[in-house]
Parts: C-alpha cells; structure tokens; sequence
C-alpha cells in the first residue's frame, strides 16, 4: 500500500455551509500569501473533527500517529485528508494532525469552530481540491479506489456501510493531488483552491458528462483534472457560444488541456514497465523521462512519432493501441495549431471552434476525448 491518509464525513444537513467556510479561509489566506502578507508556510486551513456525544474513546484518539510531509512542496508521498458530505468529495493536502486547538484569534480557523472545546482534534490543511461535485454515484466510485488496512485493504464501499469518522485509509498505489510540477504545468502556480474556485457550477455539466457521454469507465480514467477542463469548456460553450461578443477562443484552450492531462496520464499508465531506452526522449538536446514530465502537445506527438520501437510499443501495450500510436499524434499536431492560435490572440473562428468541439466530444462521430478515455495499459 502507498501510505496511510484519513477519511472524515461532515454532517450533510449543514449543507454547504461547512466546506465553503473552510474554502472562504483558505482562498483568504491565499490572497495574504498574494499581497505579500503571508509566506507560503501561511497558507492553509484549519479543519476540525466535532466530537461524537457519548462516543468513548473518540474516533479521532483512534486514529493513532498519521505521518506527514515537511512541507507542500516535498517530493515525498503526500498524506490526504478526504473530506465529504457522501454528495460531494474534497481531497485536502494535510500538513499535521494535532489534539491541540488553535490560539484564540487564529485567522485560519473558520467561524463555525467558535467553541472550540467541542473539537477532539485539528487538521492543518495546506490545500484543498474538489473531486466530486454533488453527484453521489460519483463518490462511491471514488470510494472504491481507497482501500480499508483494517478490513484486509477491501475497497471502501459506500453501501456496505463506512466506520465511524474519521478512519484511515489508503491508496492502492501512490496517488500525487498537490504534485508541483503539475500545478506549475497546468495552472501556472496556483493553488488548487484557487483554480477550482474558478471553475464553480460544473458539477452538473460533469455528471452529464460522464453520464451521457464518457459513460463511467471513460470518464473515470480521466482524473480530477482533465474532468474539470472538459466540462469547464462544455458550459462556457453551452452559455456563450451564441453570444457575438464572447471569445470561443476560450473552450478551446480548456478541451486542448483536457487532451494534454488526459494524453499525458494515458502514456504513464502504458509505459509503466517499459524500458529505459522507450521511455525516454531526446527534447530540446536533454533526455528525459516521459513517464515523469508533462508534455506539451505539440511534444506528446513528436514523442509518439520518434521512433518505430516507441510507435510499436505504444500500439502492442495499449487497448485501442493502433489508433494511440498511429491516428493521435496528427490529430495532436493539428490541435496544437488552432490552441496556439488562440492561446496567442490570433483568430479562431466559431466555426473552427464549434468542428473542434464535435471531433473531440463526439458530436455526431466518435469523439477523440471519448477514445482517450478507453485507452489502458493491456
């Protein structure tokens, strides 16, 4: 198993209330850290776990030593903290784990904990991520990638019933939320709390999505990440894209990530195993390894065309191996162009955007993104 991280349930008839005050310090705290009122250390949250009337000895006495990183930024494996109502589901980037309370006039405390004393303890959270969006379904397959050590690692299952809160859990293997090369890539450096603050209102355009579109197992390969930009350039689409003055330019930025994470994420999982000399790929005059960088577009093409042994391991390792290593990687280079051009303020018309749209949802043909999503490792 990765590592040990901690499950908590907060009490669903609080409505939203719980998590967004949390979120409303957190994303103040970023904007210290912006004005240059905090450091970087500043930056987080706290949460704390309500104690049970009557329970002895408390759940959280129960968790026993939860060992974390030194700081957002190492290298190491990350601790998580897993935060839901059982509609939605939130990973937090946990920092420390204490039985003491906060000071008085603590500023990273929400207002919800003014009686602190009803706290058995506190968790220091440096960053927080939304996973699921009022979609319960959705949680429970999320559920099922964590693992319970104290029933025999069995799958976290949401119907036969959860343990008392909050609970240790682990991953099957190690999975990086808060990894900083990927904010660096992909969100230029903010935080997570920052760019899903960004993008509200996409839970229901998500479940669409995955309902009606992906289906499960597609949708599920894609990651947190590349979820949120398909479905955040479907409802800027589907709320501007009749508006003349709104710049469509935009929905193809968000579905050109998508195709980047997504395109990224499948080369990792096919090339787990493969040799050196495959994964690796001479760029800019350096060589590096493919499995532990992010590619461009532009690069994951010129990647997958490098050589015949690359093409033929792509082809013979991957489900729907031939159209991976063969139809892809033009189809990347001419996403690139238009993404560059919009990128760059040059035109891109609606009608490029709108056939842009069609080929990668899949309207009224096999949609590339739904092809992504049905590549894995054979």
């Amino acid at each position: 198993m990765a590592g040990q991280h901690v499950l908590e349930i907060w009490d669903p008839a609080e409505g939203a209330e719980t998590m967004q005050s949390h979120l409303r310090v957190l994303l103040n705290s970023v904007r210290n850290y912006r004005a240059g009122r905090h450091s970087d250390a500043e930056v987080f949250v706290w949460w704390g776990h309500r104690r049970t009337p009557g329970a002895t000895p408390s759940a959280f006495e129960r968790l026993g030593p939860i060992p974390v990183e030194a700081d957002r930024n190492d290298p190491g494996p990350e601790t998580h903290l897993y935060l839901t109502d059982l509609s939605s589901l939130y990973v937090a980037h946990l920092g420390g784990v204490t039985r003491d309370a906060p000071k008085p006039r603590d500023d990273h405390v929400p207002h919800l904990y003014r009686q602190r004393d009803t706290c058995d303890g506190w968790y220091r959270l440096w960053d927080v991520r939304r996973l699921v969006d009022r979609d319960t379904s959705a949680v429970a397959r999320e559920f099922r990638k964590l693992r319970n050590p104290s029933e025999g690692n069995r799958p976290v299952v949401l119907h036969d019933g959860l343990p008392r809160a909050p609970f240790v859990v682990a991953d099957s293997g190690e999975v990086r939320y808060f990894d900083p090369p990927t904010r660096k890539h992909y969100i230029d450096d903010q935080f997570w709390v920052e760019f899903d603050a960004e993008r509200g209102g996409i839970g229901s355009v998500e479940r669409e999505l995955r309902e009606n579109l992906f289906g499960e197992e597609a949708w599920g390969r894609f990651g947190p990440l590349a979820r949120s930009f398909v479905a955040t350039g479907e409802k800027l689409w589907r709320d501007h894209a009749g508006d003349p003055m709104f710049d469509v330019g935009v929905v193809l930025l968000e579905l050109s990530k998508a195709v980047e994470a997504r395109t990224n994420g499948a080369l990792r999982e096919v090339l787990a195993g493969a040799p050196e000399r495959v994964r690796s790929w001479n760029s800019d005059g350096s060589s590096i390894d493919v499995t532990r960088n992010h590619l461009g577009l532009l690069d994951l093409s010129q990647y997958m065309l490098s050589s015949e042994e690359v093409f033929t391991y792509l082809k013979t390792h991957a489900r729907h191996g031939s159209w991976f290593a063969g139809q892809l990687p033009p189809i990347l280079e001419d996403l690139t162009d238009a993404r560059n051009r919009a990128a760059h303020g040059l035109e891109v018309t609606w009608q490029e955007v709108s056939s842009w749209r069609a080929r990668l949802l899949g309207v009224g043909c096999h949609g590339y993104l739904v092809q992504l999503g049905s590549v894995a490792r054979v």
